[in-house]
């Protein structure tokens, strides 16, 4: 409690001198990210095991690993399968004994990912080796690295972005998302490229008249793709691009070729998931779980073309949502999600989208669109674990397998959806103040899933 005490007063400090909200955020999730860089239990965070395992080929400097058939795996190193799930420093002696690069086959790898979500854990495990530590130091120096890369491009779009800085700050800090930066979970890489997509369309949408060109559309597409190839459906993110003012483009045939660029992103990602994608996922864990269940996408599209329960069904997916909102501070997948925590943390977020005075306006093509956006990443990720996880004939929409991670990338275009647009003038706010305490609720937040964590693994 002291050393959150600690971090909170340097990072009000720090606000109250320097305006520069981007640094603020870098300073909060690195400080807390390292603390659950050391406290997390081992392999405890989502799939944890498999991405340490990935990551450790990655530093071997292989792209894409090979599923070896005769072995039934991956190739790597003794250390990285041996590790004990959800236990700490204090239950097991597995910290205190040197890296042992005995090759050894895993089942799993992650090979659907693609490799540069694991360049920033391989560079730690790397070093790990090189300076020959204990095997712990694989795992703890892959968490500080992806932390570092998730701090940085974090800190990066809430400074390049024009608009919305409080907001973004917000997102990126949330404690789940800190959480899995200071994790080897992709998704940390997933939730800042997301970010760094959003603050370039506010880039675009705030630029002046005829300033657009054809290098920021080509740019943002790039960077779309680059989170999509993690998280398919996030390339609803390209369609932002529409909500750009028609009259920033340097030219007006750019929508045009905004539009093209928009179908190419569909047909790129529909290729990679049909011929890569859901191919590699059999070469894990997840292809005998899909013999047990029943898995199969095209009889699941044909259920659903046939039979209206089906439909019925995924129209319930709005349901869903009470749940996704539990789950918001679920950050170990087997040890409960601190849903009281999760719930306040909810109003406390509905209240700042609605309330927080952004002082840029904008307007209502660019708020339908950014609904469109949300509602399609969320509807798309329930209908793609629809086909590809869930049972053939599920009327249960749970078995889906739907994490609330999966949809924090859109959350910084929460607010500008519901917020109401306070005048600061009219209402005499003091900004800085307001900043100081929204601020101050994201570290307390981030405190108490700190406190939590400890409370469950010591």
């Amino acid at each position: 409690m002291v050393f959150l005490a600690i971090i909170g007063f340097i990072v009000i400090n720090y606000a109250d001198k320097d305006k520069d909200l981007y640094k603020i955020a870098f300073i909060v999730i690195v400080l807390f990210g390292l603390l659950f860089v050391f406290l997390s239990p081992f392999n405890a965070a989502t799939d944890e095991p498999e991405h340490l395992v990935r990551a450790e080929i990655t530093s071997q400097n292989i792209v894409f690993p090979k599923y070896d058939e005769e072995n039934g795996g991956f190739l790597t190193i003794e250390s990285v399968t041996t590790v004990p799930r959800n236990l700490n420093v204090f239950e097991t002696d597995w910290d205190t004994q040197k890296i042992n690069l005995t090759p050894t086959y895993y089942d799993s790898a992650f090979l659907q990912n693609p490799f540069y979500g694991y360049i920033a854990p391989a560079i730690g495990l790397t070093l790990a080796k090189l300076l020959d530590l204990n095997q712990v130091w694989l795992l703890w120096m892959g968490r500080f690295f992806n932390l570092l890369l998730y701090g940085s491009i974090c800190a990066i779009a809430i400074k390049k972005s024009p608009v919305m800085k409080m907001p973004m700050f917000v997102v990126a800090c949330l404690p789940l998302a800190v959480e899995l930066g200071a994790s080897l979970n992709m998704d940390a890489l997933t939730l800042s490229l997301s970010l760094l997509c959003i603050a370039y369309f506010f880039k675009m949408y705030k630029s002046k008249d005829k300033s657009v060109t054809k290098k920021n559309i080509l740019t943002f597409f790039i960077l779309v793709l680059i989170v999509a190839l993690t998280k398919v459906t996030l390339g609803a993110l390209a369609l932002l691009i529409l909500a750009v003012p028609i009259s920033n483009f340097k030219h007006r045939k750019y929508i045009y070729l905004s539009i093209i660029g928009i179908f190419a992103l569909l047909g790129i990602l529909l290729a990679w998931n049909n011929f890569y994608g859901i191919n590699s996922l059999y070469h894990s864990w997840r292809g005998t779980r899909f013999v047990e269940r029943g898995v199969n996408p095209q009889g699941q599209l044909d259920y659903l073309l046939h039979n209206p329960q089906g439909i019925q069904t995924l129209l319930g997916v709005g349901l869903q949502i009470p749940s996704v909102i539990s789950e918001l501070n679920r950050i170990y997948t087997f040890f409960p999600s601190f849903n009281i925590l999760s719930w306040i943390y909810a109003v406390f977020f509905l209240i700042f989208s609605l309330f927080y005075p952004i002082k840029e306006k904008f307007t209502n093509k660019s708020k339908i669109i950014s609904f469109i956006v949300c509602f399609g990443i969320f509807v798309g990720t329930y209908f793609i674990q629809f086909l590809t996880w869930a049972p053939l004939g599920t009327t249960n929409l749970g078995d889906c397998g739907i994490s609330t991670r999966y949809f924090v990338p859109f959350f910084s275009l929460i607010p500008l959806m519901l917020n109401i647009n306070i005048n600061i003038n009219k209402k005499n706010i003091n900004i800085e103040n307001l900043d100081k305490s929204v601020i101050t609720c994201v570290i307390i937040f981030l405190g108490g899933l700190v406190v939590y964590v400890a409370s469950l693994a010591y």
